[in-house]
């Protein structure tokens, strides 16, 4: 990673480093996710150095998507989730951000070797809060369970 005022960065040939929202550093593509693996390496592995609520985001480059780099979130009242870490099968917590470039596994059964990256402690644990609460929700009928999904984001859009 190079200096946050560098005088010969190139904007074509890296991406921003962030944390909390401050630029730290630039970087390569290719280093910034292997920054991004190793932080996660040492985050799941109870690293002291890297707490476990660390939100670790790597946008990738691509054609008209948002603004590639690494993206370090470390505040308070995140909302973020556990799931388990397929490298080394350990606990790790994502974030909202984080998860969109993620590939998170339902079941064990649908891990894709080289693709998915994690997988959930459990099928229902993508489900919100509300619909976690519907009894039985793996064999109740679709439209409840989306009643119960949609109803969470309702209550957000009331009470902003």
């Amino acid at each position: 990673m190079t200096q946050v005022f560098a005088s010969n960065l190139d904007g074509k040939r890296t991406v921003v480093i962030q944390l909390d929202g401050r630029v730290i550093g630039w970087a390569s593509p290719a280093k910034s996710k292997t920054l991004a693996n190793l932080l996660r390496k040492l985050k799941t592995e109870g690293d002291k150095r890297v707490p476990l609520d660390l939100e670790i985001g790597y946008v990738p480059v691509t054609k008209g998507g948002q603004y590639p780099g690494l993206y370090l979130f470390s505040s308070r009242a995140r909302m973020m989730r556990p799931v388990t870490y397929l490298e080394n099968g350990k606990l790790d917590h994502v974030g909202s951000f984080e998860q969109v470039y993620m590939d998170v596994a339902c079941t064990k059964e649908e891990i894709e070797k080289g693709v998915s990256t994690h997988v959930e402690l459990d099928p229902t644990s993508m489900l919100s809060v509300i619909a976690n609460l519907t009894p039985f929700s793996d064999f109740n009928q679709s439209p409840r369970n989306m009643y119960q999904v949609s109803y969470i984001g309702l209550f957000v859009r009331e009470f902003r």
